[in-house]
């Protein structure tokens, strides 16, 4: 595979990723906002793959059959996440990979029912306790700068704090002086955004997501942003339902545990738990 110079490639490759509407990480990527991508041929490109490497996530699109996407998958990471539209890939990992894939469904969901009157109710159910506030530069500059729990998943898609507030939007909690939630644009296109929200483990269930939530969506429908919503987890779907999008039905990602005792005791784990996992 060939890597691309993202500042000087002109091929649109868009067309192998068409049908990939979940969410808008992959635009982003092709939009040269994160991420790289790498390319089969550079002059007549039929397969593309789109990847954040420090996440070990990529987007694999166009021809499923092409010489090089063997090579590529014989020399994946430990724990790569795989997404993909075009047909033939599940058989092209698991040729590559026999019974060493996890296959995860995620929940995409729709923001055109959202309702401004609905979210500022949910908004102002929020405990005098805590008190939301806009991530500005200087928030920004911090959630940045000091990752930790609550932290360490938000503004992944940007450069730096100065391109997040060019580029995205976002909504804090705090108690006292104390952040407790963030809900922001993990990553932005020039459509729209991809929420991130996190809350920290010990002040769950107390309304601060779907507030923190409901605040960041407002801002975004009065600006004509898009807020995108895509569900790893049911709570995370039961909570975008609550907050009025409509569940689009459910894909699945692809995991890669480079060995097949750790498969099967992740999927043997997962069944203790009680969480969803569907066999490759």
């Amino acid at each position: 595979m060939h890597k691309v110079d993202l500042k000087n490639y002109k091929k649109d490759l868009s067309g192998l990723f068409k049908s990939f509407e979940w969410n808008y990480i992959p635009g982003s990527i092709l939009e040269g906002s994160m991420g790289e991508i790498l390319v089969d041929d550079l002059e007549n490109p039929k397969t593309a793959i789109l990847t954040i490497p420090e996440f070990k996530i990529s987007f694999l699109g166009g021809d499923a059959k092409a010489d090089v996407v063997k090579e590529y998958l014989k020399e994946l990471p430990f724990f790569s996440t795989l997404m993909f539209v075009s047909e033939g890939w599940p058989s092209i990992l698991k040729s590559v990979h026999p019974k060493k894939w996890l296959a995860m469904p995620r929940f995409p969901f729709s923001s055109e029912s959202l309702d401004v009157t609905h979210l500022k109710e949910l908004k102002d159910r929020l405990s005098d306790e805590y008190r939301i506030e806009k991530i500005d530069l200087e928030i920004a500059k911090q959630i940045m700068s000091e990752k930790n729990k609550l932290t360490g998943e938000q503004l992944f898609g940007f450069e730096n704090a100065e391109n997040f507030i060019e580029r995205g939007i976002g909504y804090i909690a705090y108690a006292g002086e104390e952040m407790v939630c963030i809900s922001a644009a993990g990553t932005a296109t020039k459509k729209g955004i991809e929420i991130q929200v996190n809350t920290l483990s010990e002040r769950e269930g107390q309304g601060l997501g779907t507030a923190v939530s409901a605040a960041l969506i407002i801002d975004c429908l009065e600006q004509g942003i898009d807020p995108n919503w895509d569900a790893a987890t049911k709570n995370s779907a039961g909570l975008a339902k609550k907050l009025g999008y409509t569940p689009e039905g459910q894909y699945l990602v692809y995991v890669f545990t480079k060995y097949k005792i750790l498969a099967q005791l992740v999927r043997l784990l997962r069944r203790i738990l009680k969480r969803e996992i569907i066999e490759p």
